[in-house]
């Protein structure tokens, strides 16, 4: 059970929403693990590469399969973010990992109702040893600039993301862009 059912609160129905072009092996990875997850309302895959594998992996563990023309991730995560049914969307890179500890952290946040959204600080692995001295620079910079990384595993509540426009349809720093709108909403509210 859900912390926020154990209190009496409805718990959040989190989709998790996975821009897809050329990521079969991350993919065969990921969706497994999040389809065994209670806090996972549903996934939705937006994949621009046409993989039959892809489509298949989505149909074995009760995903959604959207296609787009080409690769865009802030395009792919808007299509996303559009057929979403939860009441949070999560924008989850397919080689990142994803827990139900984080879910329960986005479920304990979201408890706020000021809060209207957030993401998780990098860790790197050790596909990527060489990379472990930016995870502090990247907490500096998230916890002062506020800037967020699609990385970082994204969320938001899903009528606001929708309210705001999501995403720039943009091929990179679709991320960036939107902390920048994403600060200025959490201004408006606060």
């Amino acid at each position: 059970m859900s912390a926020t059912a154990a209190d009496g609160a409805l718990p959040l129905r989190i989709s998790v929403v996975i821009p897809a072009w050329r990521d079969r092996e991350s993919l065969a990875a990921l969706v497994p693990a999040l389809a065994q997850l209670p806090r996972v309302h549903q996934i939705v895959i937006v994949d621009a590469s046409a993989d039959p594998a892809t489509e298949e992996l989505a149909l074995k563990h009760g995903a959604i399969l959207l296609k787009c023309s080409a690769p865009n991730r802030g395009a792919q995560m808007n299509i996303g973010a559009m057929f979403a049914s939860g009441d949070v969307v999560l924008f989850q890179h397919a080689d990142t990992d994803l827990t139900d500890e984080h879910l329960a952290a986005i479920e304990f946040a979201l408890r706020d109702p000021e809060i209207i959204g957030g993401a998780f600080y990098r860790r790197f692995d050790s596909r990527h040893p060489h990379l472990k001295w930016l995870e502090k620079i990247a907490r500096f910079v998230s916890r002062n600039g506020g800037t967020m990384y699609g990385d970082q595993s994204i969320f938001a509540r899903r009528g606001l993301f929708l309210q705001r426009q999501g995403f720039a349809k943009i091929p990179l720093m679709e991320d960036i862009e939107f902390s920048r709108r994403f600060r200025a909403a959490r201004a408006d509210i606060g």
